[in-house]
């Protein structure tokens, strides 16, 4: 299922509208286990300088969801949440974006009435958790998109790691003790050469140049007047 946001999606958040959302459950390997899990309460926080950049909270009210085995679908053993919202149009159709892929961290809750309160991390919180078992360097030239590429297929076998930098730049030799935070290495190495490192909504992990707010392309227009989104405006 392909979710995209296109110029009928963003005219229409400008206006009234029926909100849309979706959470299923998802293995490791990124196989569907449970579609369109339900949910009654949730929300998801974007934080450009948290490790994780997506957080999540959520509320399932049937505690029959209540996980007692490792197997259960919200154990906290590597299942992850993949989070959409979106639009509902009058004729039914549904628009919708991605909004964060999350490793369960916990869930739990009152097990004789529930509800089940289930908390998730983007995937940086794999290599947050995955440390060195050894020393690690990074020889001088190397670049950084292959080194970093590395650094997290090393601990997510199957992460797709995409490169918005324009050429190969190359990193300066750098080492790790063993015990050494692996994303805290990817961070730096990228931060060498002016440049950031992030899953996104998606769950694909970004290279990327950090961007110049001067320079960087307007994605949404807080306007004033008829098709505008601008509430109040104080200058005081």
């Amino acid at each position: 299922m392909r979710f995209e946001a296109g110029s009928r999606f963003l005219a229409a958040l400008r206006y009234s509208h029926t909100a849309w959302y979706r959470v299923d459950v998802h293995a490791a390997d990124d196989s569907l286990l449970f579609g369109d899990l339900p949910f009654t309460d949730g929300s998801v926080t974007a934080d450009r300088g948290s490790e994780c950049r997506y957080t999540l909270s959520l509320t399932v009210p049937q505690r029959e969801w209540m996980p007692y085995e490792v197997s259960d679908l919200l154990a906290p053993f590597g299942n992850r949440l993949a989070v959409y919202t979106g639009i509902r149009y009058p004729d039914g159709s549904v628009a919708s974006v991605p909004v964060g892929l999350y490793r369960i961290e916990d869930a739990g809750g009152d097990v004789d009435a529930g509800p089940v309160a289930v908390t998730g991390k983007g995937l940086e919180a794999a290599l947050v958790d995955d440390k060195f078992t050894a020393p690690r360097s990074v020889p001088n030239g190397a670049t950084l998109v292959s080194t970093v590429s590395d650094l997290i297929t090393e601990t997510l076998p199957g992460a797709a790691v995409t490169s918005l930098v324009p050429g190969s730049p190359m990193i300066a030799t750098a080492t790790w003790d063993a015990d050494g935070d692996r994303w805290a290495a990817v961070k730096e190495l990228a931060a060498s050469v002016g440049c950031e490192v992030y899953a996104d909504a998606v769950g694909a992990f970004v290279i990327a140049p950090v961007p110049d707010i001067d320079t960087a392309p307007v994605v949404w227009d807080v306007e004033a007047g008829e098709g505008g989104v601008l509430v109040k405006a104080d200058w005081g």
